[in-house]
This record gives structure tokens, sequence and C-alpha cells, in this order.
């Protein structure tokens, strides 16, 4: 393993440690899913679909409604518990299964589902080649002719400039892998948590996909939710 590997590998795992620290009060703010990305996987009725980085199961929840089974895997074990609640006071655990696992080796077989959501997770892995480790993953489970929605901060928003600038500085420290990463705080009570991201632009999520073996079928910029983050958007599939 190269050292910037080890260095990533290292990132995700503070990653996983402040979800698992905030889980309860992050998972409060993050109620309603984004109805308007799931939409684009179409009809989803009797399919089955693994949602990669579930948090706490809101996406879940929504898809559970139409799809025939719903997988979700997280590496936080507090928001996986979390959203196995909702699924049990919802009475989706029929329909919901719940896994702690790593988006960089899913535990399924080739071709296992008729699609996959990957919603605000592979901004939070850091270096290119760990993003295309995780993107190949999906690809290996979904069957083919199956669609990826995968969605990622976008870079160039205004409000994300000065943390971009910030974390453009801390590569000098070997804090940041590339252009693009930076730290978006969490505030919880006394407590300041800094979240790793790594930014997006169009032109990167469509070269990251393709790389990790998938075709895009749509691109664009999304606004989403109550806080008006604009994101990154892709659709793809599979051949």
């Amino acid at each position: 393993m190269s050292e910037v590997e080890e260095r990533a590998r290292e990132q995700i795992k503070r990653v996983v440690e402040t979800y698992e620290a905030i889980a309860e009060g992050f998972s409060s703010t993050r109620r309603s899913p984004w109805t308007e990305v799931l939409q684009l996987l179409g009809d989803v009725s009797g399919k089955s679909i693994l949602d990669v980085g579930c948090g706490n199961g809101r996406h879940m929840v929504e898809l559970a409604k139409r799809a025939s089974v719903v997988v979700g895997i997280d590496l936080s074990k507090k928001l996986v518990e979390i959203a196995r609640r909702k699924m049990r006071r919802r009475g989706l655990t029929n329909k919901a299964m719940l896994v702690v696992s790593d988006a960089l080796f899913l535990p399924f077989r080739r071709a296992s589902f008729d699609a996959v959501t990957c919603i605000a997770v592979v901004h939070h892995i850091p270096s290119e080649r760990l993003r295309r480790k995780a993107v190949s993953e999906m690809a290996e489970v979904v069957k083919s002719g199956g669609l990826c929605v995968v969605t990622a901060w976008y870079r160039w928003q205004r409000k994300m400039l000065l943390t971009l600038m910030k974390g453009a500085l801390m590569r000098l420290t070997g804090s940041t892998f590339e252009f693009g990463d930076a730290y978006v705080p969490w505030r919880s009570r006394d407590n300041v948590y800094k979240r790793f991201y790594h930014l997006f632009t169009p032109k990167e999520m469509r070269s990251l996909l393709s790389a990790g073996g998938l075709e895009i079928k749509e691109l664009k910029l999304m606004t989403i939710g109550r806080r008006k983050w604009t994101n990154v958007v892709a659709v793809a599939f599979k051949r």
C-alpha cells in the first residue's frame, strides 16, 4: 500500500469516527429524502436497490415504498442502528436490510441489484484512486443495464469558496490530497468536528464514473434540500 493510500484510509477512518460521534444530531437534520434525486431512478417497482452510504436510512424509507427490497450499507454503526430503528417504526423490516460495510469492499455477488444509489458519499473518500475503487464496486454489483445515481457536493458554489481555498493551503502541510479537498465543520454543543470532503466538478464526476466502469446517461447540477447546497448529480448505467 502506498503512503498516499495509507493516509487516505486513515482519513476515511476519521470520517467514520466523526459520524459515530455526531450520529444522533446529524440524523435529526436529515429527515427528508432527496425525492428529486430518487426520481432519476424511474419506476423501481419490484426492483432490488442498494443504497451505498445509507446513513440514517432516509432514502431507503422512500425507496422501500415501491421497490421489492432495499439494502443499505454504511460504515457508521450508529447511523445503521438509527436506520434500523426507522425501518422498524415504519414496518419496513421485510423490505429493508441494513449492513455495516465499506463502500470500497461491497459484500455482494456480481450483478446482485437492479439499481444503486450513492447519495452524498463519494465526496467523503480521499484520493482519486479510492473513489474509483468505490465506483468499480458499484459497477460490479449492479446488473447490466441497471442505473446508478451518484451525487457529490459541487466545487464552485459561492458559499464553499473560502473553505475550498483553506483546503488548498492545507496541501502544504499534507492535510489534504488534491485540489478540491476541504474540511467542513459540524458543530455539536461545545465541539467542532471537521469532516473531509472532496468537492466535485461535473467533468470530474464524468471521468470518475467512466473510469469505474459506468456509462453516463445524465449529468447535471442540482440545488437540493433546505440548505440549498448545489450537487453534481449523475445517472449512469452498466452495459
